[in-house]
């Protein structure tokens, strides 16, 4: 006796879903209009414009990068142990003369984290931590970079 009271109240609100839905969606015919043609016909464009925003803004990097003229170069760290159960911060600082731009690390360990990768002076500092609990797992390994370039050289971004 409950079974069909409950399947009413279900094809009740399907019903009562459908009569807000197929309206607010654009009636029945929203959905004969929409043919696979047009859909990827309007694809095809939205990608075309996606591609020739993508060619403009590798157009200004290379732009900026060519302000720069090869002036930027990578320094990095030894390589630092993390011992089991470990934590520690490893760092690396730009020449004379230069000014760090960025900077980034390279951990190698089973069970290794970085909570921090960030400018430090004028230099780049990763902290780490070794989480291994096994015994025997080994020390991680962690590397950082950062990208110097030429002090002096100014490159502007603008933002549209």
């Amino acid at each position: 006796m409950h079974r069909p009271l409950m399947l009413a109240v279900v094809a009740l609100a399907v019903v009562f879903a459908l009569s807000y839905a197929v309206p607010a969606i654009g009636g029945p015919t929203a959905f004969s209009s929409a043919s696979p043609l047009s859909i990827a016909k309007k694809a095809l464009k939205t990608s075309k414009r996606a591609d020739r925003r993508a060619r403009q803004a590798q157009k200004k990097a290379n732009q900026a990068l060519g302000v720069l003229g090869g002036t930027v170069q990578t320094v990095s760290s030894a390589p630092k142990p993390i011992p089991e159960g470990g934590v520690d911060i490893a760092s690396v600082d730009c020449p004379a003369g230069t000014v760090v731009i960025s900077g980034g690390y390279a951990l190698i360990g089973p069970e290794a984290n970085v909570f921090s990768s960030r400018r430090a002076g004028n230099g780049w500092a990763v902290g780490g931590d070794n989480t291994a609990a096994t015994p025997g797992s080994g020390p991680a390994s962690l590397t950082v970079d950062a990208q110097c370039a030429t002090a002096g050289k100014v490159v502007v971004s603008r933002h549209r």
